[in-house]
């Protein structure tokens, strides 16, 4: 705040943009291409998505294997969650209808499945080695896990707690 200025956080134009090797979520004023701040996670930031059925950022950290939220009006970790059976994870895609993340971990080549309500991975399924980049396609309920190997994986929601 300068010199009385008030901004509403429902206002803000920021970007949180994933920084791997800071270990951290840079905060971006996308007004002025500014950095507002940079998160510290404890490990390499994966991908950072908002989840907007809980009004969250989600970041996927590498090393102390964790999904963490962080509130996008204080740019303030507001949750820090483990993810038993992924290894390094990196990539995420969420499916919002069912309230479900899909977390790939790199070094353990694995897909977990994170329920978004209790935070807890419900599931784990083997993925192409090194996975990258994920993305959920909600009308034909299809994951597709792409990872540096070559290999894509594809899977099915069948219930809104499993996939094959």
């Amino acid at each position: 705040m300068l010199g009385g200025e008030h901004r509403d956080p429902k206002a803000n134009a920021w970007i949180f943009v994933s920084d791997e090797h800071g270990n951290a979520d840079a905060v971006i004023d996308a007004t002025n291409n500014t950095l507002i701040t940079s998160i510290p996670l404890g490990g390499g930031a994966g991908n950072t998505v908002y989840d907007p059925s809980a009004g969250h950022i989600l970041v996927a950290v590498h090393d102390v294997n964790e999904l963490v939220a962080i509130d996008p009006a204080s740019a303030k970790i507001i949750g820090q969650y483990p993810l038993p059976g992924i290894k390094n994870p990196h990539g995420i895609a969420l499916d919002t209808t069912n309230h479900l993340a899909f977390v790939a971990g790199e070094e353990n080549h694995s897909l977990g499945v994170v329920d978004l309500e209790s935070m807890k991975v419900l599931s784990t399924h083997e993925v192409g080695e090194d996975p990258d980049v994920l993305a959920f396609d909600p009308g034909l309920k299809r994951l597709y896990v792409s990872a540096e190997s070559g290999t894509v994986s594809v899977f099915e929601a069948v219930e809104r707690k499993s996939v094959r």
